[in-house]
């Protein structure tokens, strides 16, 4: 299945749909230049029939070529609902805008996801827990989905939540995906815009979730936290592990850690992490 978790992919598509916009404006302009040619030598020539054809043909490429941009998102419009791969391209405006304006690890298949510079950490006093949270995975990551696909229907955008419940303010990024869920099934001892990557570890092993550093514990329901210098930096980026096989180094994942993957089909199947990328693995107990 075709997803917009490929990196590679969103920045294709993100070319395409700036490279249509090009030549909807550059090869209408050079057409029109050659028909007004044509009609100064059809003028100095009028018995050449053939040429008032040329000049036909031309103005007809130019109408097709100027609303061709309009055809092909009209066209991906009507299939964005069943194929992943109009969604995609519906997204790539904002995938390029993303692409050139964040900083991004690279890993094994040009995967990326956006590392928040450490100056930039936001740090939050975590309130005790009230004891009410679930410990069930399929409940949490039922609201996983539910999140995602929420902020996707309703034009979310990527940023730092400050609302409580967390996102409820339209604004989503990795950490606040996994706050919103978390709060939907009773962990409501969060600070307004939620619990952050810099205190994502405290507040999970706080509330019962154990920690293991092996990629090989990234399970259905798994919180990953990750880093450019993995257990031997600072937890720089947030996921949730849908499942992972150790035998291609892929992971399912659900991440809202880019303005285009709000916008993209999740779960993700072509995450590829390294084990020297793991801060941290938490998994409910």
């Amino acid at each position: 299945m075709l997803l917009c978790g490929d990196y590679k992919l969103a920045l294709l598509l993100s070319l395409f749909h700036n490279f249509l916009n090009l030549i909807q404006i550059v090869v209408p302009i050079i057409l029109l230049v050659m028909v007004i040619f044509d009609l100064t030598k059809l003028m100095m020539n009028p018995e050449d029939k053939k040429k008032l054809n040329v000049i036909k043909n031309k103005c007809i490429a130019v109408v097709i070529i100027f609303f061709l941009p309009l055809i092909v998102s009209v066209f991906m419009n009507l299939l964005d609902e069943k194929y992943d791969f109009a969604q995609c391209y519906n997204a790539s405006p904002l995938m390029l805008e993303d692409v050139q304006s964040t900083e991004y690890i690279s890993v094994h298949d040009g995967e990326a996801a956006k590392i928040i510079q450490e100056e930039e950490y936001e740090h939050g006093s975590v309130p005790a827990s009230n004891g009410s949270y679930s410990h069930n995975v399929e409940t949490f990551m039922k609201s996983v989905q539910n999140t995602v696909e929420y902020a996707r229907a309703h034009n979310y955008h990527y940023g730092n939540s400050h609302a409580s419940p967390p996102t409820s303010d339209g604004i989503i990024s990795c950490d606040r995906l996994i706050s919103k869920s978390l709060w939907d099934i009773g962990y409501t001892d969060q600070s307004p815009g939620g619990v952050v990557v810099a205190d994502m570890e405290s507040y999970l092993i706080s509330h019962g979730w154990k920690k293991s550093t092996s990629i090989q514990d990234c399970k259905y329901g798994s919180v990953v936290l990750v880093g450019p210098n993995g257990v031997n930096g600072a937890p720089s980026h947030a996921f949730v592990c849908v499942g992972y096989n150790p035998n291609t180094g892929i992971m399912q994942t659900y991440d809202e850690g880019a303005e285009w993957r709000i916008y993209s089909s999740q779960p993700f199947t072509t995450d590829n992490w390294n084990q020297s990328l793991i801060y941290g693995i938490y998994n409910m107990q």
